[in-house]
C-alpha cells in the first residue's frame, strides 16, 4: 500500500483490508494529493468500474470525519434514482463504522427520513436535481439550514448532465444554493466519456472563481471488437415470408451463440427492439428445450423487475443475459460481464465506450460484439449503403483506436429554463424588480448568452400570456396562468416527459408505457405484446390482453445526431480500400458490395436519377439539418424523401451551381427568418410552449443548425 494508506482513518483501513485491496489505482492516490493539498474543483475522468466512486468518496470521508461538518457536509448528485440506490448501498458499507450517516432523497424515500434530515442535517446526502429543485426552491428555509456547512459537491457521470438541460438546471441549484447558505463547496465531477476537458473544466466551474483540476485514467484496458452483419429481406407477395423468417431466425440463433455460456448484456436503442429480442430469444431457447436465463431491463419495468434482473446480474449464475436500454449504461453496480452485445451501431461514440465498459472489469478484457441490421422491412439505407453498418465501423475506429468521442452538446440558449428558473425565484410569493431577476436569474451560468433585451422580451411574453403579473411599481410577481405552472406536481422537473399509463391485465398491473395509448394500440410491456381494450378517463390507466402473434408495435423513435467526425470517417470508410480485421462473417462482403455501390453511383455529392436529384450529404446532422432547411425554402425545390443525415432527394429544374448559389445566398442571412418561415418544430422542452418563437428559432439556429456547412457539397 501507498502513503495513502496511512493517512486514512482507520474505519476506512478496516474497510480495505476486509475487501482485499492490495493497492490504490493512480486516479484514487492523484485526487487524495489534490483534495489534501489545493482548494481546486476536480474532474476524475476514467473508465467504468476504474474505481473514480472510491477516489472522490475517500478524501471526502476522511475529511468529514477528520473535521466533521455542522451541517450537511457533502452532496452526492446522481442522474437516476435507481443509481442513488445502489450507491447508497455502497456507500453504507463504507461508512459502517465511521459515525458519518448517507441520506438518500428522491421520490421513493419516505418522508419521515427527509424530515428527520430536515431536523438534524449531517452527514451525505444523494439526490437527483430534481429533488433538489424541489427543496431548494420549495422549502428555502430548510435549505438554508441543511447546507449551511456544506463542503463537497460530487456530480456523478457528469457527461450525462452536461449533455442535457437537466445538467443546467443542477447548476442553477447549486448557484442558488451557494447563494442562500452562503456556503462555497468544492466541486468533483465523475465520467466515463469526457471528449472535450476545456468544455468540461468551464461547466464544473460556471461562474465561480474556481481552479479545475483533471485526473485521467490510464486507458490502457484491453479491447476485443468484433463487427457482424445481417441482411433481413423484405416481406412481400413476391417473395413470401420465408426467406425473412429464415433470414431472422439465422440473426437469432446468432445472437444466441455470441451470448452462450456468457455473462452479457444485450444493448440496443430503443425499449422496442429490445422488448421483440427479448420476446425472440425466449421463444427460440424455448423451441429448443433450453433453460437458459434471459432477463429484461428498462426503465419502463416496474423496480421490483428491474431489482431482479440487477441481483441476477450481480450473483455468481454463469450464463445469463439481460436485454436492455441505456439504463444499464450508468454505474449501477452489477458485477464483471464477459461480453457486451450492442444491437446496430451506437447513438454515439461516448454510448460506444460507456456500454463497451460494463465489460472487463478489474483488468479484464473489454469485450464487445455488435451486430449491425440491415431490415428491409424498416427504413433500409438508401442505394443499399449499409449505413449501420459503416456507422458502426467508423465509432469502432474513432472511440476505440483513437479515444475519441462526441463533446458535449450544451443548450448555449436554454429560453425554456429561464423562464423555469424566472417562476422558481418568484415562487416566494414577495415579487421582484425587473433588475433584481436579470441580477439574480439572467446572471446565472446556463444563460451566459441571453442577452438583456432577450430576457426583457420573455419577461413581456410572460405577462401577455398571464404568467406573470406586473404592479403599479414594475414589481413583477407570478400571474394566475404562472400559478397553475409553478405550483403544479411536476414543476421541479424541467425534461419533457409525456407521462406514464400504468397497464393492467386481468386486474393486475405489468408495467407502464409512456405518454396515452389508444384502444387496438400494440405496445411492449414486459416479455410480451399487448393490445390495448380500454383507457380510463384519465389516461393513465390502461387495460390490454395478449396480442395475436405477428403483432408488430407502432412507434418512432428520435432520429441521433451523428457528429461530422463521424460523418466523415463514414465516408473515408466506403472510399477506402482497406478493411477493418474486425469485421466478422458477412460484414466483409456487405463492406466490399458497399463500396463498390459509393463508387459506381458517385454518392459524394449530386445523383441523378428519374429526373431526381439525390443529395448525399457527409457533414453531420446540423449541417443536413441545415440543408434541408435552406431548399424548402427555394420556391424551385420540391423535398421528397430523407434519409437523415445523410441523403436528401428533391425534385427541381435547377442545377447543382443554381442550387449551390441559392444556398450561399441564404446562408448570408439571418437564420431566424428562414426557421419562422419553416414548419419545423421549435418546441422541444418543457416549457418552451411558453417561450416566443422568435427566441425559440434563435435557439434553434445556435444548437441544432451550423449554418455555414449548410451548403451543397459541389
Amino acid at each position: 500500500m501507498s502513503g495513502l494508506f496511512s493517512e486514512l482513518p482507520e474505519f476506512l483501513k478496516e474497510y480495505i483490508h476486509e475487501n482485499r485491496w492490495e493497492s490504490f489505482r493512480r486516479i484514487q492516490e492523484e485526487t487524495f494529493d489534490n483534495m489534501m493539498l489545493s482548494d481546486d474543483d476536480i474532474i476524475i475522468s476514467s473508465g467504468t468500474s476504474s474505481g473514480k466512486t472510491e477516489a472522490a468518496l475517500f478524501p471526502v470521508i476522511a475529511s468529514l470525519y477528520d473535521e466533521p461538518s455542522e451541517s450537511i457536509g457533502a452532496l452526492y448528485i446522481s442522474p437516476l434514482k435507481a443509481l442513488i440506490n445502489d450507491q447508497y448501498s455502497r456507500i453504507s458499507r463504507i461508512l459502517e463504522r465511521s459515525g458519518i450517516t448517507v441520506t438518500g432523497w428522491h421520490g421513493d424515500v419516505d418522508r419521515y427520513i427527509k424530515d428527520r434530515l430536515k431536523d438534524d442535517p449531517k452527514g451525505i446526502l444523494q439526490m437527483t436535481p430534481e429533488s433538489l429543485q424541489a427543496l431548494v426552491g420549495g422549502d428555502p428555509d430548510s435549505a438554508r439550514r441543511m447546507f449551511s456547512d456544506l463542503r463537497f459537491v460530487i456530480i456523478d457521470e457528469m457527461h450525462a448532465f452536461m449533455d442535457s438541460e437537466r445538467g443546467l438546471q443542477l447548476l442553477c441549484c447549486l448557484d442558488r444554493i451557494e447563494n442562500i447558505a452562503s456556503c462555497h463547496p468544492r466541486r468533483l465531477g465523475l465520467s466515463a466519456t469526457i471528449s472535450d476537458l476545456d468544455v468540461a473544466r468551464e461547466w464544473i466551474r460556471s461562474n465561480r472563481d474556481a481552479n479545475v483540476m483533471v485526473i485521467e485514467g490510464d486507458g490502457d484496458s484491453k479491447r476485443n471488437v468484433a463487427i457482424s452483419y445481417h441482411h433481413l429481406p423484405r416481406t412481400d407477395a413476391v417473395e413470401g415470408v420465408k426467406p425473412r423468417n429464415d433470414a431472422m431466425a439465422d440473426y437469432y440463433r446468432k445472437l444466441l451463440q455470441v451470448t452462450d455460456r456468457n455473462r452479457c448484456i444485450v444493448f440496443a436503442n430503443s425499449r422496442d427492439t429490445v422488448e421483440k429480442t427479448y420476446r425472440s430469444m425466449k421463444k427460440v431457447l424455448d423451441r429448443m428445450g433450453s433453460n437458459r436465463q434471459v432477463m429484461l431491463h428498462h426503465g419502463r419495468l416496474s423496480q421490483e423487475k428491474r431489482k431482479a434482473t440487477e441481483s441476477a446480474l450481480n450473483s455468481s449464475t454463469p450464463n445469463v443475459t439481460v436485454v436492455a436500454t441505456s439504463t444499464l449504461e450508468m454505474g449501477i453496480d452489477i458485477g464483471d460481464m464477459d461480453r457486451i452485445v450492442q444491437i446496430d451501431a451506437p447513438h454515439s461514440c461516448s454510448s460506444l465506450l460507456q456500454r463497451m465498459g460494463r465489460s472487463g472489469r478489474r483488468g479484464n478484457v473489454q469485450t464487445l460484439a455488435i451486430m449491425c441490421r440491415e431490415d428491409e422491412d424498416r427504413k433500409a439505407s438508401p442505394e443499399m449503403l449499409r449505413m449501420n453498418l459503416i456507422k458502426a465501423i467508423a465509432e469502432v475506429q474513432l472511440a476505440v483506436d483513437e479515444g475519441w468521442s462526441e463533446p458535449p452538446n450544451i443548450s448555449s440558449r436554454p429560453y425554456g429554463l429561464l423562464l423555469h428558473q424566472t417562476l422558481e425565484y418568484l415562487r416566494a410569493g414577495v415579487g421582484a424588480k425587473w433588475v433584481d431577476l436579470e441580477r439574480d436569474v439572467l446572471s446565472q451560468y446556463p444563460f451566459r448568452n441571453i442577452a438583456r433585451d432577450e430576457y426583457r422580451k420573455l419577461l413581456r411574453h410572460m405577462i401577455a400570456q398571464r404568467i406573470l403579473t406586473v404592479m403599479d411599481d414594475d414589481t413583477l410577481l407570478i400571474g394566475t396562468e404562472g400559478e397553475r405552472i409553478a405550483f403544479s406536481k411536476d414543476f421541479h422537473t424541467v425534461f419533457r416527459s409525456l407521462g406514464e399509463t400504468e397497464i393492467f391485465h386481468n386486474g393486475e398491473m405489468i408495467g407502464n408505457v409512456e405518454g396515452i395509448p389508444e384502444i387496438g394500440d400494440i405496445i411492449n410491456v414486459a416479455d410480451q405484446l399487448w393490445i390495448v381494450r380500454s383507457v380510463d378517463n384519465t389516461g393513465r390507466k390502461a387495460e390490454v390482453e395478449p396480442a395475436p402473434d405477428g403483432s408488430v408495435t407502432t412507434g418512432r423513435g428520435m432520429i441521433p445526431e451523428v457528429h461530422p467526425i463521424v460523418s466523415e470517417r463514414m465516408r473515408d470508410i466506403m472510399s477506402s480500400m482497406e478493411v477493418d480485421e474486425r469485421l466478422t462473417g458477412s460484414a466483409k462482403d456487405a463492406l466490399m458490395d458497399t463500396r463498390g455501390r459509393f463508387s459506381q453511383s458517385a454518392t459524394d455529392g449530386f445523383v441523378m436519377a428519374g429526373g431526381i436529384m439525390h443529395i448525399h450529404v457527409w457533414n453531420g446532422s446540423r449541417a443536413y439539418r441545415t440543408l434541408r432547411l435552406m431548399l424548402e425554402t427555394i420556391p424551385e425545390v420540391k423535398v421528397l424523401y430523407s434519409f437523415e443525415p445523410y441523403v436528401i432527394r428533391i425534385m427541381t429544374e435547377l442545377s447543382p451551381k443554381e442550387l449551390s448559389e441559392e444556398c450561399d445566398r441564404i446562408s448570408a442571412t439571418d437564420p431566424v427568418e428562414s426557421i419562422l418561415r419553416s414548419r419545423i418544430n421549435l418546441r422541444f422542452g418543457k416549457f418552451d410552449r411558453f417561450v416566443p418563437d422568435e427566441l425559440l428559432a434563435r435557439s434553434y439556429a445556435d444548437d441544432r443548425l451550423d449554418w455555414r456547412k449548410g451548403i451543397l457539397p459541389i
